[in-house]
């Protein structure tokens, strides 16, 4: 007789059935290249079109599109119906529905499929469209009428994103007081502001920066550039295409879901401005040495390939001054698109340990080793105190954060009593879940700077396509890991990049992390001395120098 499981595609990773969740994670660890050599092979017929480098197929961001899940879906379902197992699949998915309906092979191993319509799917693409609209009209007009044109000429350009804290707006690109007065008249930031509803904190930021050497593409970008991004819509149609398969499935379908789904538009928009930007600037004759940028791919597209375009002698550089975020594959070019221009000519990342990870699609890519700017910080004497025994740092991406507060509180839930400091993400509003936990005396939510927090505390918690830069932080700062495995390459990604097995725990499910806390009397914790700490830094970030900036 057949075991039945059910298995609901859009619950987190964590929560899928345990026949599911070991096939699932090994088809999603070992499937990237194959993933990205597909998608290279799709946008090849649409590589001179800046409106397909905008959408989210071509992004291989697992965070916006939804075509790595469901193929690493369809992978792990042809495996799984060769056991002697029945499945009860739901989805939320129409265009998975029908494909796997479609599929004989599916239906012969008894597979139950049913589709949970979700009605609020175009509510949520319109209320996402309105608002981006809207906050880009805003800063078009606040910029355009309420700060003054610079007519100073910048050999370099470089594209930031500022931070929302008036004493410190730029967050990426910390450069010395020295350099910055050295050089200030050679380089200008050119922002793209996060979409945000304290509309009055970003007109005091730009009212903050603009006296700074930040210029404001709004000032060159004009009424019809708008209309050209928001118009993206009404030209998707041209994508309405059959697409090369994927180990002989017609994923077609799915790939005009993920065209069609504009939960995430102001990114498009963003890619779109970019472009229009550079091809306005471009127009006023001045000409641009270098154009750099903070390199996570996608939206950068549209500056890499207006560059490319517009100012075929500038030299493109793109500046990864983070640790690997590996999960997210649309941070690692691919061949086609260092042929289409959409991506630097240079990278430069923070240490040669990364090197290996940001040429996984591509061994040729040109990769230099520059400073660790956002991590200045950590070379700095600091004195370890361990007065926070568990901290549970929060990333930007809010399913994950809902589902690591899951696992802690199932903690407390369990007459465990464990003081846990939660700190709250600096952009993504947990307002709910504090609200919802407010009544747990064993959960603190803390606002308080990070590098303090880590300085204070023995154990760091952290989890989920974001962790990467938590984790590594934390560990220049003498902390160890437990790391509940909420996304699936949670499980991999320290092991790739090379970090001892001594500074981290890992926890494939809630039982082993529930055992770990209740035997926490008798943990013996690894002996780890200063200096591997200290070569831990050294090794994994390049320190900063004058130089350097240079």
């Amino acid at each position: 007789m057949r075991k039945k499981i059910s298995w609901e595609i859009e619950i987190p990773f964590d929560e899928y059935p345990d026949q599911v969740k070991n096939i699932y994670q090994k088809n999603y660890i070992n499937l990237r290249k194959d993933f990205a050599n597909w998608i290279d092979k799709i946008s090849k017929n649409h590589a001179d079109n800046i409106d397909w480098w905008s959408l989210f197929p071509s992004s291989r961001n697992p965070n916006f599109s939804n075509i790595y899940k469901y193929i690493c879906t369809i992978e792990t379902l042809k495996e799984i119906t060769n056991k002697n197992i029945f499945i009860d699949i739901s989805t939320k998915s129409e265009a998975l529905y029908k494909f796997i309906q479609k599929e004989k092979k599916f239906n012969k191993n008894l597979i139950s499929i049913s589709y949970k319509k979700d009605s609020n799917t175009h509510i949520v693409n319109f209320v996402s469209y309105l608002k981006s609209l809207i906050f880009q009209f805003y800063l078009f007009v606040f910029i355009k009428y309420f700060t003054k044109k610079k007519d100073v000429k910048y050999e370099t350009l470089i594209n930031t994103y500022p931070n929302n804290k008036l004493e410190k707006p730029e967050r990426l690109f910390q450069f010395s007081s020295k350099f910055k007065k050295k050089n200030n008249m050679k380089y200008a930031f050119v922002p793209s502001f996060i979409k945000t509803r304290n509309i009055f904190l970003l007109s005091r930021i730009i009212t903050k920066i603009k006296n700074q050497n930040y210029i404001f593409k709004e000032h060159y970008l004009n009424f019809s550039d708008l209309i050209f991004a928001f118009n993206l819509i009404f030209r998707l149609k041209v994508f309405k295409i059959k697409y090369s398969k994927f180990r002989k499935h017609d994923v077609s379908e799915l790939i005009l879901a993920d065209i069609y789904d504009f939960k995430n538009f102001y990114t498009s928009v963003i890619c779109l401005l970019n472009y229009r930007f550079v091809k306005r600037y471009n127009e006023t004759g001045n000409k641009v040495k270098k154009a750099i940028c903070w390199f996570e791919n996608h939206e950068l597209k549209g500056w890499n390939y207006g560059f490319s375009k517009y100012f075929p002698k500038t030299k493109l550089i793109g500046y990864q001054g983070f640790t690997p975020l590996s999960p997210l594959m649309n941070t690692i070019p691919t061949n086609l698109e260092i042929k289409s221009k959409v991506v630097p000519q240079n990278c430069i990342i923070i240490s040669k340990k990364y090197l290996k990870n940001i040429k996984e699609f591509n061994k040729g890519l040109k990769v230099s080793v520059g400073p660790s700017m956002v991590y200045q910080r950590i070379f700095k004497k600091f004195k370890k105190t361990k007065k926070i025994k568990f901290l549970v740092v929060l990333n930007e991406f809010r399913n994950i954060n809902n589902n690591i507060l899951k696992w802690i509180n199932l903690i407390n839930s369990s007459n465990n009593k464990v003081l846990f400091y939660i700190k709250i993400p600096k952009i993504t509003d947990m307002s709910d879940a504090i609200k919802y936990y407010s009544g747990n005396k064993d959960m603190i939510f803390v606002n308080s700077f990070l590098p303090r927090l880590f300085e204070q505390t023995k154990f760091v918690i952290t989890s989920g396509v974001g962790f990467s830069s938590i984790a590594m932080e934390a560990l220049a700062y003498e902390c160890s890991l437990l790391i509940p495995v909420i996304d699936p390459y949670d499980k991999v990604y320290l092991k790739r990049i090379g970090v001892p097995n001594k500074f981290y725990n890992v926890f494939e499910n809630k039982n082993d992390f529930l055992k770990f806390f209740v035997n926490i009397p008798k943990y013996k914790e690894p002996k780890i001395i200063k200096t591997s700490f200290k070569r831990f830094r050294n090794k994994f970030f390049n320190n900063v120098n004058e130089s350097s900036f240079s």
